[in-house]
């Protein structure tokens, strides 16, 4: 006999907005601040909703806060249904003429430090344009980026080029080139040799550090051993650069800084070098909403001249 649950309430409703935030914060006491409630009552609302599921949702104590193998499932159609009830709220308001809802924009990180980056521009004119939209931006890696836009967590995104295999699910428009360069740190072995001295095999023998995330960056192929160190965000790979153990790969919208206050500098320019493309990218299903193509043109407007 199939047991089925009586219509979703408000009462349910607002249950799952509290074991949403407990996730995504990672245990009870973390989602306090994001709910404004006791401890206590996100335990109740927690209780009372696994008592009307039937179903144990997660397991907390010493070892910590998980989901179960029932807690996740719920929590996946979680998400798919207040994503549903967003986008209806977002539609029929533009049905009246009105551009309202939240517009989750992920942006990569170290962006702001490049002369061709106007995203300020583009949120300024979108903000004009759509003054009732609130954004919710968060700095998220590249890696993580395509997920989001594919399981609709994010609408758009600033971030490089997506993976072929991508491109299919994923539009994405041009906005401007960031060009990569090998440094090391002023207390480097590298640092007073000149690049003549600097062969290809002593870049291969050498410590090096990377972004969690890199798999394929080029010239990954250059090194003979794993990656001795590494950081999530750009800003903890050029401090483990600047301590002088570790050669890696920065944007020279970052570095220039540090090369200018002789902390840092290039490695065999002519040779460890790339370019990567930083991009708009949305799906086909984000753009159908009115604030996502209003947002694209303040994005696209705002970067004109700069994709080169």
């Amino acid at each position: 006999m199939k047991y089925s649950l009586p219509q979703i309430s408000d009462v349910e409703i607002s249950q799952l907005k509290v074991f949403k935030a407990v996730v995504t914060n990672g245990g009870f006491s973390a989602a306090q601040l994001e709910l404004g409630l006791s401890r206590s009552t996100i335990s109740g609302k927690m209780t009372e909703l696994e008592t009307r599921l039937g179903l144990s949702l997660c397991r907390r104590g010493r070892g910590g806060f998980f989901l179960t193998t029932d807690g996740q499932r719920i929590f996946e159609q979680t998400e798919d249904l207040f994503s549903a009830l967003e986008s209806f709220r977002i539609q029929a308001g533009e049905l009246r003429g009105q551009i309202t809802g939240v517009l989750r924009l992920g942006v990569v990180d170290q962006l702001s430090d490049h002369p061709d980056c106007h995203l300020d521009r583009a949120l300024a004119a979108f903000g004009r344009t759509a003054p009732d939209v609130h954004i919710k931006l968060t700095v998220i890696p590249p890696n993580q980026i395509v997920q989001a836009l594919l399981f609709g967590q994010i609408e758009a995104a600033i971030t490089i080029t997506p993976a072929a295999h991508h491109q299919a699910a994923i539009k994405s428009h041009m906005l401007f080139r960031e060009d990569i360069f090998l440094y090391c740190g002023d207390t480097h072995p590298f640092f007073d040799q000149s690049d003549q001295k600097i062969s290809l095999n002593k870049i291969a023998d050498t410590p090096y550090a990377q972004r969690d995330y890199d798999s394929t960056m080029p010239y990954d192929s250059v090194f003979s051993h794993p990656a001795s160190a590494s950081a999530a965000q750009m800003e903890g790979l050029l401090h483990l650069i600047l301590a002088g153990r570790y050669i890696g790969f920065l944007p020279s919208s970052l570095a220039d800084l540090w090369v200018a206050k002789n902390r840092m500098k290039r490695i065999r320019a002519d040779l460890m070098s790339f370019s990567a493309n930083i991009h708009l990218a949305y799906t086909e299903q984000a753009l159908s909403l009115r604030m996502v193509q209003l947002f694209r043109k303040s994005v696209v407007d705002a970067h004109k001249g700069t994709a080169k």
